[in-house]
C-alpha cells in the first residue's frame, strides 16, 4: 500500500468516509479531483470498486398529494359500465369515448384503470408526446403513486428508460403511460390498453420501423382478451365513422362538461359570402371586423388566429 502524498487524495478519502457507496462521477465533481487520483487511490488499495444495481426514477422528484375518485355523472357512469363489462369478463371490445373538452374523460380513465389493478392486471395508457405532461402525469401519481407508474418517452436517458422497462417486465409497474412505443412494453396480465388523443397523427411511426400504434393496440389487445378504449374531442374521421356506421367501434358519448359549466358559443362564418361581398383585393370578415370593435369599445383583449397556408389575404 503506497503512501499519501497528496491534499487531493486525502481529500478524496475524507469524502469517501463520510460518503461510502458514491460513485466515481460523484467524488470527481464533489472534490473537484480528476479521475487519475481516484485510478491512483484504487491501485494502492485504498479505495475499492464495486459494482451496484442503481434504480434511476424519472418520477423521483414528484411530491403529489394522495386524490380520491370523483362521483361520475350520468354520461360518464354510462360509459365506464360499459367498459367495465368487458374487464370483468376478459373480453374483447373496441370503444370511441368521444368526449367535448373538459366532460371527464381522464376521470373515466382513472377509475378504469383501478377496476383493472384491483383484478391483479395492468394497463397500458397511451398519448401523444406532447400530451405527455407533469400535469398529466401527476392525475395519475396523485390517484395511485409513483411506484405503480412506469413512464416511456423520448425524453428518458438510456439508463432511465432501461430501469423503467426492468421494472414493467418484473412486474412492478401495473400502469404503463407513454408515447406510441409504449404499446411494446413488456407487460404482464394486460386488462386494458386506452389511447388518448387517438386522432393525433404522431400515433404512425415515419421512422423505421414504421407502424402505427392503434393497429398494433388493436392486435394485443385481441391477444390478450382486453378492452382497447380510443379517447378524443375530436375523433379521427376513420374511427368516428366506424363507430357510427359499422359493428366494429362502439360509441361512447359525453356530451356535457363534467363541472355542468357552458360550452363556448361557436359560430360559422361563410367567407365564400364575405368574398362576394368585398371592395378591394382584401377580404374583409364583418364577424371578426365588428367583434373586434366591441372588444376595443369594452377596452378587452381578443386573439386572432390565422392559418399559414391560408390563400387569400383577410384584414379586420
Amino acid at each position: 500500500m503506497g503512501m499519501i502524498k497528496s491534499e487531493k487524495q486525502k481529500r478524496v478519502l475524507n469524502f469517501i468516509e463520510n460518503n461510502e457507496g458514491a460513485t466515481i462521477s460523484e467524488i470527481e465533481m464533489l472534490t473537484d479531483c480528476s479521475r487519475a487520483i481516484v485510478n491512483t487511490l484504487i491501485k494502492n488499495d485504498y479505495l475499492e470498486i464495486i459494482e451496484k444495481k442503481i434504480q434511476r426514477d424519472p418520477l423521483k422528484d414528484k411530491k403529489v398529494e394522495k386524490t380520491e375518485k370523483l362521483i361520475l355523472t350520468k354520461e360518464q357512469e354510462k360509459a365506464y359500465e360499459k367498459v367495465v363489462s368487458c374487464i370483468e369478463h376478459n373480453q374483447y371490445q373496441e370503444f370511441l369515448l368521444y368526449g367535448v373538452t373538459g366532460s371527464g374523460k381522464t376521470e373515466v380513465y382513472l377509475q378504469l384503470i383501478q377496476e383493472v389493478i384491483e383484478k391483479e392486471n395492468t394497463a397500458i395508457v397511451l398519448v401523444p408526446e406532447i400530451s405527455l405532461t407533469p400535469q398529466m402525469l401527476e392525475r395519475f401519481i396523485s390517484r395511485f403513486g409513483k411506484e405503480r407508474i412506469a413512464v416511456l418517452h423520448s425524453k428518458l436517458s438510456i439508463g432511465e428508460r432501461y430501469d423503467e422497462w426492468n421494472k414493467i417486465r418484473e412486474g412492478k409497474a401495473k400502469i404503463v403511460i407513454g408515447a406510441r412505443s409504449a404499446i411494446f412494453a413488456p407487460v404482464k396480465n394486460l386488462g386494458i390498453i386506452m389511447i388518448d388523443e387517438e386522432h393525433d397523427s404522431s400515433y404512425k411511426s415515419e421512422s423505421n420501423p414504421k407502424y402505427d400504434a392503434k393497429q398494433v393496440a388493436k392486435f394485443i389487445a385481441k391477444q390478450n382478451n382486453c378492452p382497447l378504449l380510443l379517447g378524443s374531442a375530436t375523433p379521427d374521421i376513420n374511427t368516428y365513422y366506424k363507430a357510427v356506421n359499422t359493428n366494429k367501434i362502439e360509441l361512447l358519448k359525453l356530451t356535457k362538461r363534467a363541472n355542468a359549466s357552458s360550452l363556448p358559443k361557436v359560430t360559422v362564418v361563410d367567407l365564400k359570402q364575405e368574398l362576394a361581398n368585398r371592395k378591394s383585393i382584401y377580404v374583409k370578415c364583418r364577424f371578426i371586423s365588428r367583434n373586434t370593435r366591441k372588444f376595443k369599445a369594452k377596452k378587452a383583449n381578443d386573439i386572432i388566429f390565422k392559418s399559414k397556408r391560408i390563400f387569400y389575404l383577410y384584414y379586420v
